[in-house]
């Protein structure tokens, strides 16, 4: 292998990273020899996906991407590589007007896979749905545990990529974690809300503010098949907290707790603080049919 072939694998990352960022004209070809073989693309694609999974729910946090969206957007990128890494190989110039023409088939391809995702969306992804990391003191606020001890251990569902309640909860004692796509394993599991297996009767307290019932909420008024999917994690959610524990979340899920009060759990609503309350549109209870803002505690018992 030449010395250089990692430098020029390196090179094709940075490109499609820079590409991705500013869908700026491919850039000359530095003298580097083409990786010798296609070992590194794989890991190079997964890389790349990951990044615009990123850059798609830091724009609509509401956009849901199945495992085949996910597969589509890692074949675009490992087909992509490879005719880059094919492009270097030969003679400049030649070389940089076969890379410009890859780029510009690459951004077609991925064009049409963000495409196949907007227009399944109920929302689109055009208009921006961003999400926030909001102060730990307040999380707990809203939740209804700012003076309330919580059980241990605790599982902020939907921690943000900081973390910011799970440091505060260890730098008070409390044993918690959180759960997230893009979270640091130190920190917690990366993973989806949606699908990452919870043991049954693991947590004392499940956690998830303007997280999982926002996101249920949402889906309740636009799409019944994932509002069901949505139904279905809830219970899951549910059976991995232990006898004793809890479930907080906001905003409240007025069509759904009955279902949880009649199954035999103690559900507590918590007012949640009037700025945040006159923040919601009013128009969001018409269209439920009821209030919404205020925290859900479910209690197991």
């Amino acid at each position: 292998m030449p010395d250089d072939a990692p430098d020029a694998a390196a090179w094709l990352v940075s490109l499609f990273e820079a590409d991705l960022a500013s869908g700026g004209a491919a850039a000359s070809v530095p003298n580097l020899a083409p990786p010798p073989d296609g070992t590194w693309i794989p890991a190079a694609a997964a890389s790349l996906r990951r990044d615009v999974v990123r850059r798609i729910h830091a724009r609509h946090q509401f956009v849901v991407l199945e495992p085949a969206d996910v597969a589509a957007i890692d074949r675009v990128y490992a087909r992509s590589l490879a005719e880059a890494a094919g492009a270097i190989a030969d003679d400049a110039p030649v070389r940089d007007r076969l890379l410009a023409a890859v780029m510009a088939s690459h951004r077609e391809r991925l064009d049409g896979a963000l495409r196949a995702i907007a227009d399944r969306s109920p929302a689109g992804v055009g208009n921006a749905v961003p999400c926030s990391e909001y102060t730990p003191e307040l999380q707990l606020r809203v939740l209804g545990f700012e003076t309330r001890p919580i059980p241990e251990p605790v599982l902020d569902l939907g921690c943000g990529s900081e973390a910011r309640l799970v440091r505060h909860l260890r730098e008070r004692g409390v044993g918690a974690t959180g759960l997230d796509r893009d979270v640091d394993a130190e920190l917690g599991i990366a993973g989806d809300w949606l699908t990452e297996p919870l043991e049954p009767g693991a947590w004392g307290a499940i956690l998830s503010h303007l997280g999982f019932s926002l996101h249920f909420l949402h889906h309740h008024l636009g799409s019944e098949s994932m509002a069901a999917r949505y139904a279905k994690r809830m219970l899951e959610i549910l059976r991995g907290v232990r006898p004793g524990g809890v479930f907080a979340y906001a905003p409240g899920l007025p069509f759904f707790e009955p279902l949880l009060t009649e199954a035999g759990y103690r559900i507590v609503r918590v007012r949640v603080p009037d700025p945040i309350a006159r923040s919601l549109p009013p128009e969001l209870a018409r269209t439920v049919g009821d209030d919404v803002g205020y925290a859900c505690q479910v209690w197991k018992r």
